[in-house]
């Protein structure tokens, strides 16, 4: 009876684990979407886990459908609570992204080999993403996933 007990809650797992997965998958590229699918087999939870942990946003949706995760992770990871009512735009042809308001700024940049972002909080760097191309979107992760 445990054993039952036991194995219907990891097959609950493992579709939740599948789920999210699935909505990764238009992020990745078919290689690293067939590489973490067997990956989630082994551990579910801790792949999907460590992948949603890394990624940030797609610098494509951004000002867009992104801005709320945009918004979070500045939030969360520098204590930025400002961003919450800051105006966000796209400048220098696309390669920077600078979020601001009447007091506060600051930036993303994109290198020129668009696999780096710089972050500056008024004009100082305080960190480094990367960014890779996935599906003809470019995605800023925390760090490199894969």
């Amino acid at each position: 009876m445990a054993r039952d007990i036991r194995t219907r809650v990891e097959d609950k797992s493992l579709k939740e684990t599948e789920s999210k997965l699935e909505k990764l998958q238009e992020n990745l590229s078919k290689r690293e979407y067939d590489k973490l699918k067997a990956e989630v087999a082994v551990n579910p939870n801790k792949i999907v886990r460590e992948i949603l942990e890394k990624y940030l946003f797609s610098w494509d949706e951004i000002p867009g459908n992104d801005n709320g995760k945009l918004i979070e992770f500045l939030k969360q990871k520098f204590g930025i609570d400002w961003v919450k009512t800051a105006e966000i735009e796209k400048i220098d042809n696309g390669n920077t992204i600078k979020v601001s308001n009447e007091i506060n700024n600051l930036s993303l940049n994109l290198n020129q080999e668009k696999t780096e972002v710089i972050f500056k909080i008024d004009d100082v760097r305080t960190d480094k993403f990367i960014a890779e191309m996935e599906n003809s979107k470019l995605i800023i992760y925390l760090e490199k996933t894969i």
